[in-house]
């Protein structure tokens, strides 16, 4: 395990949660009575817009999407926190509070109730058993 896909999971974090809240958005619009229009008026042949089917069938088209992209980066998250059971608990501490939480190195000494050196100590030991696992 190297820094760069250790600082490469903040993004992986962010974009799970981007797609958590797009997945959201589509539910509602599936299930949202006010993006479709009714006319107790007779209308005219052709089709005008989008049939039912077309839209429940492209919200199902991105809901797999979203679904499957976020398995995806699940499966990676998941890669990722078997690689750190070698750790301590506070090296993970250390580790996830830099890296998949992007907190400054002052309040990564904060969660770990260390002061900077030692913090340091510990985030160098937890990269060397990373780099080892290889």
């Amino acid at each position: 395990m190297t820094k760069e896909r250790l600082r490469a999971f903040r993004t992986l974090v962010l974009e799970q949660k981007q797609i958590r809240g797009q997945l959201k958005a589509v539910e509602a619009r599936m299930y949202s009575i006010g993006g479709q229009q009714f006319s107790l008026t007779p209308q005219g042949g052709g089709n005008r817009g989008h049939t039912m089917d077309d839209l429940v069938s492209g919200h199902d088209r991105l809901q797999r999407l979203y679904k499957q992209k976020l398995a995806a980066l699940e499966k990676e998250q998941a890669e990722i926190e078997e690689a750190l059971s070698v750790l301590t608990p506070n090296e993970r501490l250390v580790i996830r509070a830099r890296y998949f939480e992007g907190k400054s190195w002052d309040d990564v000494c904060r969660v770990v109730h260390y002061e900077w050196a030692q913090t340091h100590r510990l985030h160098g030991s937890a990269l060397q058993k990373l780099g080892a696992q290889k």
